[in-house]
C-alpha cells in the first residue's frame, strides 16, 4: 500500500509529461466514454458532499477498458487500461496505461523521484516510443512518442 501512495504523485507527474505533448486525446472530443456521477465526501465527518466521476468504459474481448481521459478527477485505478492517443503518424489509437505511467520503474520515495528527474534532465529528458494499439490492445498500428 505504501507503494502506491508514493506512486501517484510520480505518475501524475509523468501523465503531466505524456498530456504536456497534446497529444493525449480527450473524451468530450471523442465522445467514447460515459461517466456516472458517484457521491463522495470532501470530509472524514462525511458531512461536505463532493461530486466525483467513474468512468464507464467500453471493454473490449480480453476485458481490457479502452477510451480517452474523461478530463475529470478520475481515480488512477478507474482510468481505462488502454488511453486514447493520437499516434506520431497521426493515427488514433491506445497506449497501455502502465506504458504510459512507465509503471515499472517508478521510485519508491520523493528522494528518488528527484533523483530519476535530476537524471533524466541531465539526459536530456531522453523520450520513450510506446506502441499504439487498435481497441483488442494486441494489433499495432503506429508509435507514440513521449514528451
Amino acid at each position: 500500500m505504501k507503494k502506491k501512495k508514493m506512486l501517484i504523485p510520480v505518475m501524475a507527474l509523468s501523465l503531466g509529461v505524456a498530456l504536456g505533448t497534446g497529444l493525449v486525446i480527450h473524451a468530450a472530443a471523442t465522445g467514447n466514454a460515459d461517466t456516472k456521477s458517484v457521491k463522495t465526501y470532501k470530509d472524514s465527518a462525511m458531512t461536505q458532499e463532493a461530486e466525483t466521476y467513474k468512468p464507464e468504459y467500453p471493454t473490449n474481448e480480453d476485458g481490457l477498458t479502452y477510451g480517452a481521459d474523461t478530463g475529470m478527477a478520475v481515480a488512477f485505478e478507474d482510468e481505462a487500461d488502454l488511453q486514447k492517443v493520437l499516434g506520431d503518424n497521426g493515427i488514433e489509437g491506445y497506449c497501455y496505461k502502465k506504458d504510459l505511467y512507465d509503471l515499472d520503474n517508478q521510485p519508491q520515495s520523493i528522494e528518488e523521484a528527484v533523483k530519476m528527474q535530476e537524471e533524466r534532465d541531465a539526459a536530456g529528458n531522453p523520450r520513450r516510443v510506446l506502441n499504439v494499439y487498435e481497441s483488442d490492445g494486441k494489433t499495432i498500428i503506429d508509435t507514440f512518442t513521449t514528451g
